[in-house]
């Protein structure tokens, strides 16, 4: 048994490779995960917010704010 579907994990700017590459271990080794897809939040934020419609610009700003950071990515011509 295991998780019977794929994950997908946000993580903050500048993450060290460790713990991702930690929690991969993690998902396979005690969850039994049968994929890990990683990605950075601001950019599933933007694609989220362009996907609904709620922007169809090429130009923006998403704000990313943690627990101990905060960042501001811009997004020009659709890359960040």
């Amino acid at each position: 048994r295991g998780i019977p579907h794929p994950v997908v994990i946000t993580e903050t700017l500048c993450n060290p490779s460790f713990c991702r590459t930690k929690m991969a271990e993690m998902l396979f080794e005690v969850y039994g995960a049968e994929s890990v897809q990683f990605g950075q939040d601001f950019l599933f934020a933007d694609l989220f917010n362009r996907l609904e419609g709620n922007w169809n610009g090429q130009n923006s700003t998403v704000i990313s704010a943690g627990h101990s950071t905060t960042f501001l990515m811009p997004i020009l011509n659709g890359v960040p």
